[in-house]
C-alpha cells in the first residue's frame, strides 16, 4: 500500500475502536458496529467500511475510504433513519447522507468538488459456531486448574458438557448457553461431597478458537480462564507450483500483467497489475515466502480482504504500516523485518476475524482481531470465504512458496 496514503497512526485505531463496548451496545442500537461499504461508482464499484461507537451519548466513527489507513469522521449524526458524517483532510471533504433501516445504510456521497456518487452498507454480522473441544484453564490464585469443555451449536441453540480435569467421566451438563455477538454465558452445577453442590456462571469472548473471561460463583468471585479449541487441518495446497502461474490470473487490464515465473520465482517485473488465485478460503493456515527489493512494496491479502504488508521496512519505525503488519489495522509487537533482497518468512493463521502472525520465525501479532478490512479489498462481504491475492501495482516483489492449509470445520465432540 503506497505511503501517501497513511493518514493516522495506530493509536487512534486502538483507542477510538473499542469493540469490547461495542459488541454489548450492537445488540440494541441500530447504527454502533462495523459496516463494510461499497462506492457506486458506475464503471467501476470501490470498497470502503465505517466503524461507529457511542461516547458520551455521541456517535463516533472511523472512516476507510478507498485506500488507506482508517482515519476519524466528524461526528456520526442520526435523526430518525436519516444518518450523515463528513470526513476532512486539508482541502479534501467527503459528506455522506444516508438512511438506515434493518441493517442497512443507502446514500449519497458529495466530494470537495461537488461530484455524487452512491453508496450503500451492509451492517457486519459475525456468524460464530463454538461447537467443539475446548480446553479450559482456570487461574484460582498461583495454581492452574484445567478442565475440558464440550459443545454443540446448531442455529441459536448450544449444548454441552464441562469434564473436570483431562476429559474422563460423563461430564456435566452446561445450562442457559447463549452467544450473543461474540460472548458466550452459561452455567453449570457441580456436585461435591455430601452432594453439595456449586454453580458456576461463565461469560467469555469467542476470539476464533481462543475463549477469554471469567467464571463467577454464587457469591461473586470470579476466576480468570482462558481456552483453546481443537482444531483439525485439511491437507496443504500449493498455491504456486514453481513452474507457472496456473491458478492465478490478474485483476483488470492483463495488458499491466508483469507477473512471471522467473528461475522458479514468482516474480512481479515492476509496477503492474495485481494478481489473484483462482481459490476460495475461510480459515487457514498460509506460509508465505518473499523477497522485497530496496525501497519496493507489496501486499499478501487473506480472503482478498485484508492486507498483510510487504514492504522495504528494515530498521524502521514501528508502525501499523510496516512489513508484517495488518495494513492500518494493527501495530506488530516489533518490526521483523529482514534487509532489502533477503528472503523472508510469513507463517499466519486466520480464523474467524482473528489474525496471528509469525514473521521470520517471531509472533509479532497473537491472535488479534481484524475489526474492518483494509485498503485495496476485493469486495466487502467479510463473512464470505476469498482468495489469497498478491499486490503487484507498486513495484517489483519476488514470491518462492505460497502453501495454504485449509481448517476443518469444527465437528461435534465425542460425548454429546
Amino acid at each position: 500500500m503506497k505511503k501517501r496514503m497513511i493518514v493516522i497512526g495506530a493509536v487512534v485505531i486502538g483507542t477510538l475502536w473499542g469493540m469490547a463496548s461495542t459488541s454489548v451496545l450492537a445488540d440494541s442500537d441500530p447504527l454502533v458496529g462495523r459496516w463494510d461499504m461499497t462506492i457506486l461508482y458506475p464503471d467501476n464499484p470501490r470498497i470502503s467500511w465505517l466503524g461507529v461507537e457511542k461516547k458520551d451519548g455521541k456517535y463516533v466513527g472511523l472512516l476507510l475510504r478507498e485506500g488507506g489507513s482508517p482515519g476519524k469522521v466528524g461526528e456520526v449524526k442520526l435523526e430518525g433513519s436519516i444518518v450523515k458524517w463528513e470526513w476532512r483532510r486539508g482541502k479534501q471533504f467527503l459528506s455522506f447522507t444516508g438512511t438506515l433501516k434493518d441493517g442497512k445504510m443507502e446514500g449519497v456521497r458529495v466530494d470537495h468538488e461537488d461530484n455524487k456518487v452512491k453508496w450503500t452498507a451492509n451492517r457486519f454480522v459475525r456468524k460464530l459456531n463454538v461447537t467443539g473441544k475446548w480446553k479450559i484453564e482456570f487461574k484460582a490464585g498461583e495454581k492452574t486448574r484445567t478442565n475440558i469443555l464440550l459443545l454443540k451449536q446448531q442455529g441459536d441453540q448450544i449444548i454441552g458438557k464441562m469434564l473436570r480435569g483431562k476429559g474422563k467421566g460423563r461430564g456435566i451438563d452446561i445450562a442457559d448457553a447463549q452467544l450473543k455477538n461474540d460472548i458466550l454465558t452459561f452455567s453449570a452445577t457441580f456436585t461435591g461431597k455430601g452432594d453439595k453442590t456449586r454453580t458456576m456462571s461463565y461469560k467469555v469472548k469467542v476470539k476464533g478458537d481462543v475463549l477469554e473471561g471469567a467464571a463467577a460463583n454464587k457469591q461473586g468471585r470470579e476466576f480468570k480462564l482462558s481456552g483453546q479449541r481443537e482444531r483439525k487441518w485439511g491437507e496443504p495446497i500449493e498455491l504456486f507450483n514453481g513452474k507457472e502461474l496456473d491458478g492465478w490470473k490478474p485483476m483488470g487490464s492483463s495488458r499491466d500483467n508483469k507477473w512471471k515465473v522467473i528461475d522458479g520465482i514468482m516474480t512481479n517485473t515492476g509496477h503492474g497489475a495485481n494478481i489473484v488465485c483462482n481459490r476460495k478460503f475461510q480459515d487457514f493456515k498460509l506460509h508465505v515466502e518473499f523477497k522485497v527489493p530496496e525501497h519496493s512494496n507489496s501486499g499478501v491479502y487473506l480472503r482478498g480482504r485484508y492486507e498483510i504488508q510487504v514492504e522495504d521496512t528494515y530498521g524502521k519505525k514501528l508502525t501499523h504500516n510496516i512489513c508484517g503488519a495488518p495494513y492500518g489495522r494493527i501495530t506488530p509487537t516489533q518490526n521483523a523485518a529482514k534487509k532489502a533482497g533477503e528472503w523472508q518468512t510469513f507463517d499466519i493463521t486466520l480464523i474467524d476475524s482473528y489474525l496471528t502472525l509469525v514473521h521470520n520465525g517471531i509472533k509479532t501479532v497473537d491472535n488479534q482481531e481484524l475489526v474492518g478490512i483494509t485498503g485495496g479489498a476485493i469486495d466487502s462481504d467479510e463473512a464470505a470465504p476469498g482468495p489469497i491475492y498478491l499486490q503487484g501495482d507498486h513495484g517489483a516483489i519476488y514470491y518462492r512458496k505460497i502453501t495454504i492449509t485449509p481448517a476443518e470445520p469444527p465437528a461435534v465432540p465425542e460425548g454429546l
